[in-house]
């Protein structure tokens, strides 16, 4: 049995049970919802995304309020698990939090 879901988006149209998968799943995207800004982190070799890494993870951005002020961070020739580059992942983090804390700064001056 297949959940119809119809939820409006920001661009105007409506997710009607998006699926990943050409055969039934039950791996839906749905609107997100609420104020969420933030990052958003993939492996450009995950292989949980149907191919498509760096296009999974803008369709999701895509579906959120706060996309235009998200960052997307892909990480180069590494999967889901980011073998052998967790030092890249640190630095790109470390690098977004210290962005974050001068822009907050400089809105509080």
């Amino acid at each position: 049995m297949r959940t119809k879901i119809k939820v409006a988006t920001k661009r105007g149209v409506l997710l009607d049970s998006v699926l990943f998968h050409q055969e039934p799943t039950d791996t839906v995207l749905i609107a997100i919802t609420g104020i969420h800004t933030g990052a958003l982190l993939i492996g450009t070799l995950d292989t949980f995304t149907y191919g498509n890494p760096s296009g999974f993870l803008k369709t999701i951005n895509d579906h959120m309020p706060t996309a235009a002020q998200n960052k997307l961070l892909f990480i180069e020739g590494t999967g889901h698990t980011y073998q052998q580059k967790h030092q890249e992942v640190a630095e790109k983090i470390t690098a977004l939090v210290k962005e974050w804390r001068e822009c907050l700064s400089s809105s509080q001056e």
